[in-house]
């Protein structure tokens, strides 16, 4: 049986890289195939990379010569900073059993040789959107076949309860889950509300071993004298209820201080403890006389080699904490100022054989809930989203059914199949020159209003979401097509996964404020002294590969402008690069692309035709039932620079 890992496992983090490799031991010692999939987002990369890294790199000699000479320059100038990133990226690629690099949940659905019979997430902060600044779904295990067993083991949120704008992407993504735990009391009522599946509480992966175990890598820290280790989670924070304790312990038991801030020194410290290996990190906590940390896992580890320890709550997230050391009896250890330390230190002495049984239940509770998921049937039915599920080149048979318009002729057998089931189609409307809406309709002379692309703010509000939810729970179809930003909006207020919701996204590469366009308008109204009725924003009347923006006066006369050209579309998108937009903060909570049924990119990605790609099921079921009514050439599919080439606008500039 092979089963693929997916957790924090590049985090260039004590606490992380080692419960990565406990559930990855423990699962080995079942005689199972573990590897922890080698998942490396840039956000979390960028932390912990300490030279800028060139962004030609993979394929510039020059770039690679520059980047070695800068590792080579850091080295010399900061050699505590190299070698730390060092020894992390050798336990990482070395002593972790991982595949090879992926950078995306793109790339882990794209590899079709990636194969598991389980797939794990957890532990760690993995459903955390603070790390890295939103949600991936490669974390939900939101990849692989349908087949695949998902399992989470004690996976967090990193906080007291999950934001109530994220309770329809934890909902939708709970649905694909077989077997479901999380390691904090908070998490478990959290996640708890919004599936119907039990969700179990369980210790931290480290706890699934023991101390013989962690031998194995075990290596020990030399120092002539006994020492107070101090280990700060935080490398360039401060912690003054733990500088306090740190502080008032020395003084009371006369030994030096070993500590891992490099920016900070304390009374009587002795040595520091900056660029350690994982395996060094063990060693220096088995070896220390006294341990002084707010962090949950060097508490983990003082308690595994039964030292002496305090534990300072932190100050965000103390929860798990506070949890263990009450389950394990150790809650007088848990101390936020040094005044607070007992005077008699005696009073502290830990009864580790009471602490190992109770250690032992948590232990085999844990292990039962593993045992039982990895032997149990699968239950969820629910398909992931695959990319490349269905990736189409078509031409619709039926042309200019709404409008002279190919993205619309594509678009209508949808509608029309939406609209013969009861259903409604919901799309981006500019019915004059001075609104522009979405409209939940069925009828026809409305549709042919559409602006589809959406390259302006089209509002939506809470009415026609509640008309939407309204046809759903009626078992109407309702489709509903807008740029990714118009979609992630959506999948706040309504849960995307129902059947009977076809979202459709139509790339956008411009996507500017209202303002600029009303502001065009009157500009070409001043110029042309006449009165504007009406703008096209996609008219390919020459059928070429350029696309032309069209105004219509009340006189009858129409101004026709190339849209690479127009003073408009320059305009917006000067709009989206000196903005702080709306879009990019919506891209970080990773609702948008991801829950789309369909994308379908128009001319001019592609000369003479549309790219339509199912990205599930359910966009493969509709586009099945729809096949006959589009001709397939399936020898001009490539979908891989599709917004970049949009309207060819240099994605740079976007950027």
């Amino acid at each position: 049986m092979k089963i693929g890992i997916v957790t924090f496992s590049n985090a260039h983090n004590y606490g992380a890289v080692l419960q990565a490799w406990s559930l990855q031991t423990y699962l080995e010692k079942l005689g199972y195939h573990a590897e922890i999939v080698n998942l490396r987002l840039t956000e979390i990369d960028r932390v912990y990379r300490i030279v800028g890294r060139p962004r030609d790199y993979e394929t510039s000699r020059l770039s690679r010569m520059t980047y070695r000479m800068n590792m080579v320059k850091t080295r010399i100038t900061d050699s505590e900073k190299y070698h730390r990133y060092h020894n992390f990226e050798h336990f990482i690629n070395h002593v972790l059993h991982t595949t090879k690099k992926y950078n995306s949940i793109e790339e882990l659905r794209n590899d079709t040789h990636l194969h598991y019979d389980i797939l794990i997430a957890g532990s760690d902060q993995i459903w955390n959107s603070g790390i890295p600044n939103r949600i991936d779904s490669a974390y939900f295990l939101d990849f692989g076949g349908d087949n695949v067993k998902r399992i989470s083991y004690a996976a967090s949120i990193g906080a007291t309860h999950i934001p109530e704008d994220e309770f329809e992407l934890f909902r939708y993504h709970l649905k694909r889950f077989d077997y479901i735990s999380v390691r904090e009391v908070n998490a478990k009522e959290s996640v708890e509300q919004l599936t119907e599946k039990p969700v179990a509480l369980v210790a931290d992966p480290t706890f699934l071993l023991e101390q013989k175990d962690f031998d194995q890598i075990k290596k020990d820290y030399k120092a002539k004298k006994k020492y107070i280790y101090v280990h700060n989670v935080h490398l360039n924070i401060e912690d003054e209820a733990l500088d306090s304790v740190v502080v008032k312990l020395a003084e009371m038991t006369g030994l030096p201080i070993v500590s891992n801030r490099m920016d900070s020194t304390y009374p009587n410290e002795m040595k520091k403890f900056l660029s350690g290996k994982p395996e060094e990190f063990i060693g220096v906590i088995a070896n220390a006389e006294y341990v002084v940390t707010n962090s949950f896992h060097a508490t983990v580890f003082a308690i595994t080699y039964h030292r002496n320890f305090i534990t300072v709550p932190h100050y965000s997230n103390p929860d798990r904490m506070i949890y263990l050391l009450d389950i394990l009896g150790l809650s007088s250890h848990l101390i936020d100022q040094g005044e607070k330390i007992p005077t008699d230190l005696e009073t502290l002495c830990i009864d580790y054989e009471a602490v190992e049984r109770k250690k032992g239940v948590m232990r085999s509770e844990a292990q039962a809930f593993l045992n039982d998921a990895i032997k149990g049937p699968k239950t969820c039915k629910v398909a992931t989203r695959s990319q490349g599920n269905g990736r189409y080149y078509v031409k619709a048979k039926e042309q200019a059914v709404y409008r002279d318009d190919e993205l619309l002729d594509i678009l209508a057998p949808v509608f029309k199949k939406a609209i013969a089931g009861g259903g409604k189609c919901v799309l981006p409307i500019f019915s004059s020159v001075e609104a522009s809406h979405y409209a939940i309709t069925d009828d026809v002379s409305v549709i042919q209003q559409a602006m589809v692309p959406e390259f302006f703010e089209t509002e939506f509000d809470a009415q026609l979401v509640s008309q939407i939810k309204e046809l759903l729970e009626q078992d109407k179809p309702v489709v509903f097509v807008g740029n990714e930003y118009r979609i992630a909006l959506l999948g706040k207020q309504i849960n995307l996964d129902t059947p009977n919701l076809l979202t459709i996204e139509i790339p956008s590469a411009v996507f500017a404020k209202y303002r600029v366009l009303t502001e065009d308008i009157n500009r070409m109204q001043d110029l042309y002294h006449d009165k504007l009725t009406g703008v096209e924003f996609t008219n390919q009347f020459r059928h070429d590969e350029n696309q032309y923006l069209i105004y219509h006066f009340a006189s009858g006369v129409s101004n026709v402008e190339n849209i690479e050209t127009a003073p408009l579309m320059q305009e917006a998108v000067r709009c989206v690069n000196h903005s702080n937009h709306d879009y990019e903060r919506c891209e970080a909570n990773m609702l948008i692309g991801r829950a789309t049924d369909f994308t379908i990119a128009g001319e001019p990605v592609v000369s003479d035709g549309c790219i339509i790609q199912a990205n599930d099921h359910t966009g493969m079921r509709w586009f099945d039932e729809l096949r006959d009514c589009y001709i397939i050439d399936k020898s001009k599919m490539d979908l891989h620079h599709m917004v970049a080439k949009e309207f060819h606008f240099d994605q740079e500039k976007k950027k």
